[in-house]
């Protein structure tokens, strides 16, 4: 998926010596043929309202579908071996900013499950949805990365 996530996991790991775990997110618009994508922090200069309003200033009159996607990635160094997760969360992009929480277009982004925007879920369910909370469980569940050679 990204890879990203993984180049940094090795990274850090390198200089800690010990188990790293790093992740990457991208917010895709299917419109924007996946803009902002990875680089949503680069995407537009300025500040996490900024890239919002630029982006629903390219969305008028276009379709609304995104989606969230995460990769998580950790190294271990005592086995070379490296444990990757992906996951998504679909929605659409709100005219709206709703919610406190969150960061980047969090509150512009409204999933499809639930009718919330991304900025206003609980703790609980960000744990549930994203991967930053799904990973590291996975993580944690996958003995053959944890197990020596």
């Amino acid at each position: 998926l990204m890879k990203n996530e993984i180049k940094k996991a090795k990274f850090f790991c390198e200089k800690s010596k010990m188990i790293t775990l790093a992740d990457d997110t991208g917010l895709f618009v299917k419109s924007l043929n996946g803009e902002p994508g990875l680089h949503t922090r680069r995407w537009h200069a300025g500040s996490d309202y900024d890239r919002c309003v630029k982006l629903l200033e390219r969305l008028k009159n276009k379709k609304r579908e995104a989606y969230y996607e995460w990769a998580v990635a950790a190294y271990n160094p005592s086995n070379k071996k490296v444990f990757t997760y992906e996951c998504t969360a679909n929605g659409f992009i709100s005219d709206t900013f709703n919610g406190e929480g969150g960061f980047g277009y969090d509150q512009i982004f409204k999933l499809a499950l639930m009718d919330k925007h991304y900025a206003e879920l609980t703790l609980q369910e960000l744990i549930q949805i994203s991967g930053r909370g799904r990973g590291p469980k996975e993580l944690i569940f996958n003995t053959n990365f944890l197990r020596e050679s």
